[in-house]
Parts: structure tokens; C-alpha cells; sequence
């Protein structure tokens, strides 16, 4: 029985609000690449590039950083040691993004702010999410308990 709700507790601990709140942070902009993805195919289809192999290039690339962050959504959804990595790397090069996106000739400084704000809420929340995993096994690692 104090197993069970030593489990239950430990359960209670990883998959609180920060952890559900990363979850759903990964999953829209799992989402948001899924739309730029689809919405770069209508592009492709429908204008005329002004280099084809440029343009295929950069459809290769974001279809494979769709595929890169919704394997690594799933990954963090089930709890994988690897998601963590890979999730503090897509969060960096998006920040990188963002800052790219506030200068520059085509400057887009509302796009730039929604990247800025959403990797840095995920950043925080991927730290609390690793923060709370130590404690939990450090609690359950300590002896007489």
C-alpha cells in the first residue's frame, strides 16, 4: 500500500503542471511546423521559385524539422532521457531564429517575439521538468524511507 502511494506521489511529481505545460508547448509548435510545412507545399505548388532546387533544399529542411520536433514532443511526452537534449537544442536554434527575425531586410519583429517568448517559456519549464525528475529520484533513492 505506501508503495502504491509512494508511486502514485512520485507520478503526481513528474507529471504536474510543468511538465504538462511543456507537453503542450512542444505540441504547438509541433503544430506551428506542421502549418509552415503545408503552407510552404501550397507555395511551392503555386509561385514560381526563383531557384527550384534552392526552394526544394528548404522544403527538405522543414519537413525535417517537423518530423525532428514532433519525435522529440513524443519524446518528452514519454519521459525518453534523449527528448531533453534534443529539446534545449530545438529551443536554442529557435531562439536564433528569433533573433534573426527583428533585423534584416524582411524583419518580421512579431514573429520574432512569439519564437523568443515560446523558446524561452519552454526553456524554463524544460529546466523545472529536469529539476523535479532529480528530486523525485532523489527522494526515492534515499535510504530508511
Amino acid at each position: 500500500m505506501a508503495d502504491q502511494l509512494s508511486s502514485n506521489n512520485q507520478h503526481e511529481v513528474l507529471h504536474g503542471r510543468p511538465f504538462s505545460l511543456l507537453v503542450a508547448l512542444l505540441a504547438l509548435q509541433t503544430c506551428a511546423l506542421v502549418a509552415a510545412s503545408a503552407w510552404y507545399t501550397f507555395e511551392l505548388f503555386t509561385a514560381s521559385p526563383d531557384s527550384l532546387g534552392q526552394a526544394l533544399f528548404l522544403y527538405a529542411l522543414i519537413l525535417l524539422s517537423t518530423l525532428w520536433v514532433a519525435v522529440t514532443t513524443w519524446g518528452v511526452y514519454r519521459e525518453t532521457s534523449w527528448s531533453r537534449g534534443s529539446a534545449v537544442t530545438i529551443q536554442i536554434l529557435q531562439i536564433a531564429i528569433a533573433v534573426g527575425s527583428f533585423q534584416g531586410l524582411y524583419a518580421q519583429p512579431v514573429v520574432g517575439w512569439i519564437l523568443l517568448v515560446s523558446a524561452g517559456t519552454a526553456l524554463i519549464l524544460l529546466l523545472r521538468a529536469v529539476r523535479d525528475r532529480g528530486a523525485a529520484d532523489q527522494a526515492r533513492s534515499v535510504p530508511g524511507e
